[in-house]
Order: structure tokens, then sequence, then C-alpha cells
């Protein structure tokens, strides 16, 4: 998939993301987990690289945990926007309209980000994170949220729908094809290179539909917190295994030379 194909996917998206995504109730209860998984290991002054930072929507956790960020993002319309947040903030971050593989760092990070199903619009994952680590100090870390094959909840919907065809190429085949040309790989555990060790993975909404489902449901705050509540507390016990609407691996670097 081309660079120019997922820079108009994410300028349209860049349009509506901040009020569909960003200010979901869903997202926000997903988006606060994956922070409070990255945060032990943000100290003041550390080096952090955020690939597809999209509209900078953690930046203001970044800001606040007082990391030097570098972020990166093919989309100039998602870039603009992240500069304009960044701006309300008045906090400096190096912010660069780049393809993640073109990227060539003046020096090496103590972390990297990729958020929120960033690494499924990579055509190979696995070498992404390869190239990640080479960007990562020895026995730095990487955060990586990604849709993964699995994921019940949608699944349930998609049977009870008759959606065939999308169920076999997310759960079977692994790949997903828009109508726009944009493709989207799901990622799990299979797709983390050696180079890096799983300290911790995490299912995200593991019992919730998609985000994007919420305004079709309707549902009343007080039960969406209750659901909230509840994956939280399945997720806690159950294998990242089953997936989820998104999954989060906290990798470490190993200290062996690279491939």
């Amino acid at each position: 998939m081309s660079t120019a194909i997922r820079e108009t996917f994410f300028d349209r998206l860049a349009e509506r993301y901040e009020s569909d995504f960003e200010s979901n109730p869903l997202a926000r209860y997903q988006r606060r987990r994956v922070h409070a998984l990255l945060a032990p290991l943000l100290k003041p002054g550390l080096r952090l690289l955020d690939v597809g930072c999209g509209t900078g929507a953690d930046f203001p956790f970044y800001r606040q945990a007082g990391v030097q960020v570098t972020a990166l993002d093919v989309s100039p319309a998602m870039l603009a926007r992240a500069r304009r947040r960044a701006e309300q903030l008045h906090w400096p971050v190096e912010l660069l309209c780049q393809d993640f593989n073109d990227f060539q760092p003046e020096q090496p990070f103590h972390g990297a980000v990729f958020n929120f199903g960033v690494l499924n619009a990579f055509s190979n994952p696995a070498a992404t994170l390869v190239r990640a680590a080479r960007m990562v100090l020895p026995a730095g870390f990487a955060l990586v949220v990604v849709m993964p094959p699995l994921h019940p909840a949608w699944m349930a919907g998609q049977l009870l729908h008759g959606q065939w065809t999308s169920l076999r190429q997310r759960c079977l085949h692994r790949t997903l094809t828009l109508p726009s040309g944009f493709t989207v790989r799901y990622v799990d555990r299979r797709d983390i290179p050696p180079c890096w060790q799983v300290l911790r993975a995490v299912s995200l909404g593991l019992l919730l539909p998609p985000p994007g489902r919420l305004k079709a449901d309707r549902r009343p705050p007080a039960a969406l917190k209750l659901a909230c509540l509840l994956d939280r507390l399945c997720t806690s016990f159950l294998p990242a295994a089953l997936g989820g609407d998104h999954v989060a691996y906290l990798l470490k670097r190993k200290p062996e030379p690279l491939p």
C-alpha cells in the first residue's frame, strides 16, 4: 500500500477524527488504559518517538509526563491539527510530516509508541517493528496498540447481521481492503519480531463494541460505565490472545545485536 493511499485515507479521516473518536466515551476509556500502561515508563526528559501521532490526542499526557517528543504522521491534515494542539498547550514538540519508513533520526530514542491501529496501516508490521528497534536504545521500550484478528463483541455483531465476508477476511486472512484502496492488516503476537520482549499484553474493549457503533446503540451513561468496568475487570485476568477492539503490547528491546 503506497504512502499516497495512506495519506489520502488519513486526510479524510482527520475531518471527523476528533468528533468521532477522541470524544467517544469508549475510545476515551481505551486511551486512559493505554496511558496507565505507559505512565510508569515516562520520565522527564525522556526522548519518545510517536509514530502516527494523528491529531495529537496523546500530547496533553506526554506534556504532563515531561517527555521530549518527536511526532510523525503521513497526513498533512492530521499533523495540522496536532500542531494546533501543541500550540494550545504551549508545548514544544518536533512534528514531521513523514513516512516512518523514510525517517532517519539523528539520535536514538528511549521509547517508541504506535498507538491505536497505527501499526495496522503498515504492509509488513514485523519489519516495521524491527526498524523501530533500530531507533530505540538497547533496553528501550515500545508501546504498540493494534487491532487484532479477533474481537468477540464485533464478531458477534457480524454473525448477527450475516456479514460473513468481513468476518472471514479479518479472522482468517487478517486483512481487509476498503473501497478507498486502504488495507488494514490485523496484528497479533505472531507479528512481534524476536528483537522485542513482550512485557505485557492487555486486551482493550474485549467485551465492548467498536467505538464507532456507540452512536447507533445510544447506551445510557450508567450502562456504559458499567460495561467499561466489566470489560476492565475481565481483561485483567483473561488472556490477550482472545483479542478485543485493540490489544496493547508493552515491549522491551532485547540487548542482542539486531539482524
